[in-house]
C-alpha cells in the first residue's frame, strides 16, 4: 500500500494557544515536498 497523503490535526498538534507549533511548518514542508496531499483536521470549536 502506498501513502498517498497525511491528515492532520490542528488544535494541539500545528496550532496551541494560538500559535504555530515548534516544527509543524517544517513536518508540512517535508510532506508536500515528497509529493504527499495534506489536509488538516480539527474538532475544535470556538465561540466569540
Amino acid at each position: 500500500m502506498q501513502v498517498k497523503g497525511i491528515l492532520f490535526d490542528l488544535d494541539g498538534t500545528l496550532w496551541f494557544k494560538g500559535k504555530m507549533t515548534k516544527g509543524a511548518n517544517e513536518c508540512l514542508e517535508w510532506a508536500r515536498g515528497r509529493g504527499l496531499k495534506v489536509r488538516i483536521l480539527t474538532n475544535g470549536v470556538r465561540i466569540r
